[in-house]
């Protein structure tokens, strides 16, 4: 086995773990929040991690504890901001690799896996070998082309092809969400391991979560406001809704540019009353919007997994969901429905049996909590990027 730079098979002990640099394009707010301190305390005993990213200011921005975090300036241009980002991360891994404090870089897509795969080729010209690890969260080749308009898409496309491909053949190990991603990815890279696990939950914050008595009929969705998620086609379906069960309202939690959008349409349609823009919320409001719902709707176009539904299954709530992506790995008869995407009557149609059911769907909703509690605990997840570590050294 191949320990890396800095680490031989006599230091690889239960003591000494790993370095690994993780580049992404996640957005951090310091402080860190609650649910992501817990997530970095608890990878911990696996990792000393290191996370080049974004932060929510115009400047440089770091912290130590509970994870380094080198936090580039999100400024306006996103081509300014990309290229930024690039750089960055090749300073800070260049110096974490060749000081010997990195053994595994992590590109959190195949795209931001390619300043990864550059930096392994640079440290093996000197000498320094370094895993790298592939993350995909999501459909990479499809879903960018549902968040906004672009322009030239045919051509984006085929770079975005030659680009992923390329890094994911020449990637030590591809961990994917879902079962649906891994099926993408063999059918590129088939010679390269690969796991599969979801993204963090806070279970800490579900785990003693009581549903309070019911009141009303309230219906929940969570998501960022782009058109991918679907939105659209849950607001008409809602209309649908209204007609049959009036006294429903849906509860829309999110932030992002098509919150006007969607505002205009709820006045069009004449529901406004029946819809609550909740904007951005803490994760523990969150949680509380969940609770207080009788079922959680997903209308998206494009899903790796849908962390969200995990999170709402986790409070106990039956599901409404496209049958899209990773979803239906997590959403079965037994806790929800499936739907075609873009399909608002079908949403509706489900939507209304829930509502009209509702000593069924406690069932299900019941189901659900206890399947993701058995399958996606903390510890699980854990235990995964443990796995994936010790293979990132082991094949490399």
């Amino acid at each position: 086995m191949s320990f890396g730079i800095g680490v031989s098979s006599h230091e690889m002990s239960s003591h000494v773990v790993p370095g690994v640099l993780i580049v992404g394009l996640t957005r951090f707010s310091l402080p860190l929040g609650s649910t992501l301190s817990k997530k970095f305390e608890r990878l911990r005993p696996v990792a000393n991690l290191h996370v080049v990213s974004f932060g929510k200011s115009t400047r440089f921005e770091s912290m130590r504890e509970p994870v380094h975090l080198y936090l580039a300036p999100l400024l306006p241009s996103p081509l300014v901001r990309f290229t930024l980002l690039f750089f960055y991360a090749l300073i800070v891994g260049w110096r974490l690799g060749w000081s010997g404090r990195v053994q595994i870089l992590i590109g959190e897509s195949p795209y931001e896996a390619l300043v990864c795969l550059i930096l392994k080729q640079l440290l093996g010209l000197t000498g320094r070998q370094v895993s790298l690890v592939t993350e995909v969260h999501g459909d990479w080749m499809s879903a960018p082309f549902l968040y906004n308009r672009v322009p030239m898409a045919s051509l984006l496309r085929l770079i975005m092809r030659v680009w992923s491909g390329f890094v994911l053949r020449r990637s030590d190990v591809i961990r994917t969400v879902s079962r649906f991603l891994e099926n993408q990815v063999e059918a590129i890279a088939p010679a390269v391991p690969r796991c599969v696990f979801p993204g963090y939950t806070d279970f800490e914050l579900y785990s003693n979560a009581a549903r309070p008595e019911r009141r009303g009929e309230r219906v929940v969705s969570v998501g960022a406001l782009y058109p991918v998620k679907g939105f659209t086609y849950l607001i008409r379906a809602l209309k649908k809704v209204v007609a049959v069960r009036p006294n429903v309202r849906l509860s829309l939690v999110g932030v992002g540019p098509l919150s006007q959008s969607l505002k205009q349409e709820v006045e069009e349609l004449g529901i406004r009353e029946r819809v609550d823009f909740q904007g951005w919320l803490s994760p523990a409001k969150v949680k509380k919007e969940l609770l207080s719902s009788q079922l959680m709707v997903l209308p998206s176009l494009s899903e790796g997994l849908g962390r969200v539904l995990i999170e709402a299954m986790a409070c106990g709530l039956p599901i409404v969901a496209t049958n899209i992506g990773g979803i239906p790995e997590l959403v079965h008869n037994d806790v929800g429905f499936l739907v075609p995407s873009r399909d608002s009557a079908a949403l509706a149609e489900k939507m209304i049996w829930l509502l009209e059911h509702p000593e069924r769907a406690e069932a299900m909703g019941a189901t659900g909590r206890r399947n993701v509690q058995r399958t996606y605990s903390t510890d699980r997840y854990v235990d995964s990027y443990r796995s994936l570590f010790r293979l990132a050294l082991e094949v490399n």
